[in-house]
């Protein structure tokens, strides 16, 4: 096995760029045991196998990577769904799942749509535009209002101003997300008392056999809603804008087809997930190409190393938005996939679709990028200056 301390897997410079250091872990240790613990899955036919293993459960990798073991954040963070397992998890996806059908998802395309307009004139008429803060940002934060049907300047005031990237709250996430409870622990008590018709309440009514989650459930539920719902949207739409103007044979091939937004996105997930990672928890041991992870172990799938598995995908390392057959693992699989996987790439598919529409002559201020650290299982620039042009006639 290679000496452990040829994988800085937290450095700047991995942050930054990932690809070599997982190409390596993936090629010469597929199944590696870190310094800190965890076990790293880096190949995807193990990966798309293990994530859907009953061997294995949920795991704690959120509450871990934040350095928390006990207090009010941490009993919501081992509440929340993606925290559960077996009939647990079941039940409790089952009850949420009822805001997230199909139509209830399409329905919310034309307020996207609207909003990613009013976005881009904002853009137009400015010339030089910071994307991160003015237009990813925004979509999925209204997209999540919506969802809890909140009104705007109460959500302003107790949620975007809370989480907005390079605000002092966010600078600390453990603070950020305690407050953040705060407030949502009121809309629990609020939608208890009077459902409306968002989808947020469709989690809180009792389902036709009168089962239904308690506050407690629903206020860690609602963490999850917020923190997910628009750091990873968010991380999507930038990825896709700055993938790309970094290729703009494939933008250009976008811009000819339109419909190819929606593979452009898979494509983007794959080739730059903003999810670095997704974890589980070894219910029991596991035999893996001669490595035996003990029960109690917490498995890591990176996929920086999984996504550009060339056992999976012809070419790797080359972005293309008309590759077949892409199925990336960046939300997950199995019983525990991403619920508003399907938000997301629609949000991002308006977002990119529209952007690219509007602006055929975009281009980066400047090459250099910082990358957000704060969060530990997420991958997005801090921002992205951009000189916007003209737009497309």
């Amino acid at each position: 096995m290679t000496a452990r301390a040829d994988y800085d897997f937290f450095s700047t410079e991995v942050r930054a760029d990932p690809f070599p250091l997982f190409r390596r872990l993936r090629e010469n240790d597929p199944v590696y045991r870190s310094d800190f613990g965890y076990w790293y899955v880096s190949t995807y036919a193990d990966a798309s196998r293990l994530v859907r293993d009953t061997r294995l459960g949920a795991g704690k990798g959120v509450p871990d990577s934040l350095g928390l073991s006990s207090g009010r954040l941490y009993d919501v963070m081992t509440a929340w769904m993606m925290a559960l397992d077996g009939a647990d998890h079941a039940r409790v996806r089952r009850l949420i799942s009822r805001a997230f059908t199909p139509r209830a998802v399409e329905s919310l395309r034309l307020p996207i749509q609207a909003l990613t307009d009013r976005l881009l004139d904002d853009l137009a008429a400015r010339g030089s535009v910071e994307i991160v803060a003015d237009f990813a940002f925004p979509i999925p934060m209204e997209v999540v209002r919506l969802l809890f049907g909140a009104d705007a300047s109460e959500w302003d005031k107790h949620v975007v101003e809370l989480v907005r990237p390079g605000s002092r709250a966010a600078a600390n996430v453990v603070e950020m997300m305690d407050a953040l409870a705060d407030y949502l622990l009121d809309v629990v008590a609020r939608r208890r008392d009077a459902p409306g018709t968002d989808m947020f309440s469709a989690m809180v009514v009792p389902d036709d056999d009168g089962d239904r989650l308690s506050d407690h459930q629903l206020l860690a539920n609602a963490v999850l809603l917020v923190t997910a719902g628009f750091e990873t949207s968010m991380s999507l739409i930038a990825l896709s804008i700055l993938t790309l103007l970094r290729h703009p044979d494939q933008q250009r091939a976008l811009r000819a087809d339109p419909a190819l937004v929606r593979n452009a996105v898979e494509e983007v997930l794959r080739f730059e997930p903003a999810a670095l990672s997704t974890t589980r928890g070894a219910l029991e041991d596991v035999e893996l190409r001669g490595e035996v992870i003990p029960a109690g172990s917490n498995i890591l799938f990176p996929m920086a190393a999984i996504n550009r598995d060339p056992d999976r995908y012809p070419d790797p390392d080359t972005f293309d938005i008309a590759r077949p057959d892409i199925r990336p693992l960046t939300f997950g699989g199995g019983v525990h996939v991403c619920l508003g996987a399907a938000l997301a790439r629609l949000e991002a598919e308006i977002a990119v679709g529209s952007f690219f529409g509007r602006f055929a002559h975009a281009r980066l201020s400047d090459d250099e990028i910082e990358w957000q650290a704060q969060n530990p299982t997420v991958r997005r620039p801090v921002a992205l200056h951009l000189h916007v042009g003209e737009q497309s006639k």
